[in-house]
């Protein structure tokens, strides 16, 4: 082989390990998906102790999300723990992005223990699970001890204060 074609050679094969090295490295450096807990908690709605709404609630920031993912949220039903409620998303102005609020549906049922939450990413192409964070939620509010509590219970509710049954 001549100097020159040997050169050529040289060239070709150094570029080819470049680019390959690159794509590498860029796959490399790629943040994997990622689920983190910002806050999770119990909701009440109402004055009126015995027609009080309940939902839990999770916010989450998900890292590594691409455009079309899709989160998923499966809360634990207190009136039926064979079958989990989905969360909605409940979008707020001015939340920065891969930061989600979740809520579930009106709760059924509620008592003072503690409840499992998931919450995972899926991938748009494919709809392969990418991350996964399960959670609990500690319920200090049972929905039948505030409705017979009336007023009383209310207010130790609104003050952050446990409200269980006997």
């Amino acid at each position: 082989m001549t100097d020159k074609r040997m050169t050529v050679v040289t060239v070709l094969l150094v570029a080819a390990l470049g680019a390959a090295l690159y794509r590498w490295s860029e796959a490399d450096t790629v943040a994997p998906a990622a689920i983190s807990t910002l806050a999770k908690y119990v909701l009440y709605e109402g004055t009126d102790p015995a027609r009080v709404s309940f939902r839990f609630a999770i916010g989450v920031a998900v890292s590594g999300m691409e455009d079309g993912d899709e989160v998923e949220v499966q809360f634990e039903n207190p009136a039926d723990s064979a079958r989990t409620l989905a969360g909605s998303v409940m979008q707020k102005p001015g939340v920065p992005p891969g930061q989600l609020m979740f809520v579930s549906p009106e709760l059924a049922g509620l008592q003072c223990r503690v409840y499992d939450v998931s919450v995972t990413l899926y991938r748009a192409r494919g709809h392969e699970p990418v991350a996964t964070r399960r959670e609990k939620i500690r319920s200090t509010l049972d929905a039948a001890a505030v409705a017979a509590g009336g007023s009383e219970a209310m207010q130790r509710a609104q003050k952050g204060e446990a409200v269980c049954g006997g």
